[in-house]
């Protein structure tokens, strides 16, 4: 999709936004990833960890690198909060069934994608700076 992390920032930041035609999407503030990445400030901000995602599954060595990544984002100042989605099981379910009637809304799972690589592209200048 992008050759690093923060084309990827790019990308988010272009496609984000409230959908007049779209139920699903929010009417709310885009938030300024690209400025945020080039900045490679977190202070303040909260970093949520999903509590139900925590188990097997995952390569060798991911949940190492992932631990080190939030270290990595608290020292920075960040405030590191464990989020609980009780239902995030039936979430991927539930997305099938929405993209089958909404076909032409499933750019917005590319934009989820992209905001993961937001926060990589973060911890390489943060690990940079540290």
């Amino acid at each position: 999709m992008c050759q690093n992390s923060f084309g990827c920032c790019f990308i988010a930041e272009v496609i984000a936004g409230h959908d007049p035609k779209d139920a699903t999407s929010a009417n709310v503030p885009v938030p300024q990833v690209v400025k945020a990445a080039r900045e490679a400030d977190v202070k303040g901000m909260k970093i949520g960890v999903v509590k139900e995602l925590n188990g097997d599954g995952y390569q060798a060595g991911v949940r190492t690198r992932f631990e080190e990544s939030l270290e990595l984002l608290a020292k920075a100042g960040a405030e590191i909060v464990e989020v609980s989605c009780p239902n995030f099981e039936y979430a991927l379910a539930a997305y099938y069934l929405i993209a089958r009637v909404n076909v032409h809304r499933t750019w917005r799972a590319l934009m989820l994608c992209a905001m993961e690589f937001v926060l990589a592209m973060r911890l390489e200048l943060l690990q940079n700076r540290l």
